[in-house]
């Protein structure tokens, strides 16, 4: 049970990776056996002008902090925060002299530089701490606020209360928030500082005039499932688990579910499923319910023929666009086999099993393959492989990973990615085409994705394509990877300073696994600017991956993407879960409670 409580002086009242085939494998090369704002509109894939307005409450000043400081109260070590006392009453007192300018906490959450959505988790502030120090202030400014909020803990987390961040969060956006923090040795015997207070981390992060829309659905190693959360939950629920997963009139039974994504309007999830909880493959395709009840959809939605072929096994990386997610154009996309890794399409509807032959009438079939026409080694002759296909909102185009040699259309082991397009052509594919800045001999690139609100931009992972690799010179699990973002149709891609974890924990990028990056389902417009939002994968600071947030926004009038913002974790994940491949769309996640 946590015991910490806030008390205010005076008269004041009380305050709070990668994308993973293999289920269980945190790292390693990919054979995949693992053992053990005011008038803003947002657009996205249901181009609905104005949902998820936001508005701005006007005051200045506010009054969203108390006017006299915040007293952490104790915390006993539940929620995973460690055991300590309450901060001392005479806090305010003994941090009143100034101190030394340096040698204090250095702040790892929020980030420096890190842009809330203003609907988005009340702000938590962590940091790490030198050796001795025990207690500690917070002090957050806001020039529109009439007080500055002070706080006094001994422990190295503190979390806003919900109604304070809430205020904050409705009327000051677009404007600087400063944390300053502080750190002092405490003797308990004699009540008095031996040591500081000093100062530590001091800069600005800031509130968008946007929120974040929707839900995140993500896979969970130790469990081998899909867990989710409503975007602002402060806790995560089972979406869906192995278990729910089994097929028993086929006879088979899941130990791992992976590789997923969205069916197209969320309704659904599209995961890939496996036998085994020790290894990705091989996987079939299973379409459940995003509620938490994994139900799969009826004959209107999957026919008995279509069932038959998504149960086909070596098929992954199963996607959909909600262009062709409706009554009489119901498809999925995935890669199936192994030893050309072909992307193909399967229809929900068909009442065939039949092989499309490429030209044609596709009526009276079931399935068929995309051509890439052109996409060729250097000797003009030999067709490269395709996989980790990615369909544009819009749904007229395919983005894809060409490669000399690929693990089941999902990693890239010859270390030579580069990212092309395809037409959708009525389900017929066309000419390949490299995408200028995300096809560069310099680097392997995988992973893409469209961005909502017309398919503008990409985001996607990069290595070197001689640097540093896990084996087999492969993008599966690579420590070195990086999220890149581009202009869809190409161009000189912006590198995301979500990358770079802060220095104080020790942990450089490359060098911590960015990775997995997928779109929020919306974007908002608002000021000349649109703000999108990411969510990917990274092994920073847990040493195993987490799930963290950043921000992506594009000047109107020039199209400069500005990419300067740091990343967030995602607090409401168990820490100790190593969770990765998220999807976000308008999932019908359930709700959730605290954590």
């Amino acid at each position: 049970m946590k015991l910490r409580g806030h008390a205010v002086l005076g008269f004041g009242i009380g305050g709070a990776l990668v994308f993973f085939l293999a289920c269980g494998n945190d790292s390693g090369g990919s054979g995949f056996d693992t053992g053990s704002d005011a008038g803003a509109d947002v657009v996205g894939s249901s181009d609905a002008v104005g949902f998820g307005e936001t508005s701005v409450a006007v005051c200045n000043p506010c009054n969203d902090f108390p006017s006299a400081p915040v007293l952490d109260g104790p915390s006993d070590g539940g929620g995973g925060e460690p055991v300590v006392g309450p901060a001392p009453t005479n806090s305010p007192t003994l941090f009143g002299a100034t101190g030394d300018p340096t040698g204090g906490p250095c702040v790892f959450e929020p980030e420096v530089g890190t842009l809330f959505p203003n609907n988005w988790l009340r702000a938590r502030f962590r940091y790490v701490i030198p050796t001795g120090q025990n207690l500690f202030e917070i002090r957050v400014h806001a020039a529109r606020e009439a007080n500055d909020l002070v706080v006094y803990t001994r422990s190295d987390r503190w979390t806003m209360p919900k109604d304070m961040w809430t205020n904050l969060a409705a009327h000051v956006q677009n404007e600087p928030i400063t944390m300053t923090v502080r750190g002092a040795v405490y003797d308990d015997g004699s009540g008095t500082l031996t040591s500081g207070p000093s100062t530590g981390t001091s800069g600005d992060i800031s509130i968008a005039p946007a929120q974040a829309t929707g839900s995140i659905v993500y896979w969970v190693t130790s469990t081998a499932s899909l867990k989710g959360f409503q975007i602002g939950d402060e806790g995560v629920t089972d979406v869906v688990t192995p278990a729910q997963d089994d097929e028993p009139d086929a006879g088979l039974t899941v130990g791992c579910i992976g590789c997923h994504s969205s069916a197209g309007d969320g309704k659904y999830v599209l995961p890939s499923s496996a036998p085994s909880a020790g290894s990705g493959v091989p996987a079939w395709i299973s379409v459940r319910s995003s509620d938490g009840l994994a139900t799969e959809p009826g004959p209107s939605v999957i026919s008995p023929s279509a069932a038959q072929l998504l149960l086909r096994e070596t098929q992954q990386l199963p996607s959909s666009s909600s262009a062709h997610f409706k009554p009489g154009d119901r498809l999925v996309i995935s890669n199936y086999d192994t030893t050309k890794n072909d992307i193909i399409w399967t229809d929900l509807e068909a009442a065939s099993t039949t092989q499309y032959s490429g030209t044609g009438s596709y009526a009276g079939t079931g399935w068929g393959v995309f051509a890439r026409n052109g996409d060729l080694e250097a000797d003009g002759t030999t067709p490269r492989q395709g996989g980790e296909a990615a369909i544009s909102h819009d749904g007229n185009t395919i983005a894809y990973v060409s490669a000399n040699t690929m693990n089941y259309g999902v990693a890239v082991l010859s270390n030579d990615g580069d990212i092309k397009t395809i037409p959708f052509n009525d389900r017929q594919g066309g000419t390949s085409t490299p995408v200028p800045g995300a096809s560069d001999p310099a680097w392997s690139e995988f992973y893409p994705t469209f961005s909502p609100a017309g398919d503008k931009l990409l985001a996607f992972g990069r290595v070197p394509s001689g640097g540093p690799a896990v084996p087999n010179g492969d993008n599966y699990a690579n420590v070195a990877t990086e999220v890149m973002v581009i202009p869809s149709g190409g161009g000189t891609p912006t590198r995301l300073a979500a990358n770079d974890p802060p220095a104080c924990l020790g942990q450089p990028s490359p060098g911590v696994s960015n990775s997995w990056p997928k779109w929020a389902p919306g974007a908002t417009d608002v000021g000349g600017k649109t703000y999108y939002w990411l969510v990917f994968s990274t092994i920073r600071e847990f040493g195993h991956p987490q799930l963290y947030l950043t921000s992506v926004v594009v000047d109107d009038a020039t199209g400069t993407i500005d990419g300067s913002h740091a990343a967030l974790h995602i607090w409401n994940q168990p820490e100790e879960e190593h969770n990765h491949t998220p999807a976000w769309d308008f999932f019908n996640v359930p709700p959730s409670g605290p954590r």
